[in-house]
């Protein structure tokens, strides 16, 4: 999961009013993070293309049935002042760490048959999705965040 954070630190001096001055900046801070993440997360669905074979190792994941795609979200944390974006994770799922391994490889513990208890342990390949429509978003709109005072 991506997060990208941002801070800030200010050295004001003379009579501003650093209250209002607080206000203003995290409000832009707060506009400039949620289209980040909006952004970030466009990118990431937009980059999973649904198929029912597999994908090569190093290219975005396929998706089998659109779950993926549709668990991507993004949120602002107003105490960090960042953006938490990537697939939620439900507990006590089945599919606890496969966003995770799907991003970063690593082995699984998977069900060996759709209805069967049996779980076995298979290796999977990396394959980014997240980090890429990360750095793709980063690149493509350096800007975003130049023009915070609003």
């Amino acid at each position: 999961m991506s997060r990208v954070s941002l801070s800030i630190k200010m050295n004001i001096q003379g009579s501003i009013d650093t209250r209002k001055m607080k206000r203003r900046m995290s409000g832009g801070v707060r506009g400039s993070l949620m289209r980040f993440g909006a952004y970030v997360r466009q990118t990431a669905r937009r980059s999973i293309r649904k198929s029912k074979k597999s994908s090569q190792p190093g290219k975005p994941p396929k998706a089998h049935t659109g779950h993926l795609k549709k668990m991507i979200m993004f949120a602002y944390d107003p105490f960090r002042q960042g953006v938490w974006i990537g697939p939620i994770i439900f507990r006590g799922a089945d599919n606890v760490g496969t966003a995770r391994t799907l991003e970063h490889g690593g082995r699984q513990r998977v069900k060996r048959t759709a209805g069967s208890a049996r779980r076995v342990s298979v290796k999977f390949a990396p394959r980014p999705f997240m980090q890429p429509a990360f750095e793709q978003v980063l690149l493509k709109h350096r800007n975003l965040f130049k023009n915070i005072l609003k």
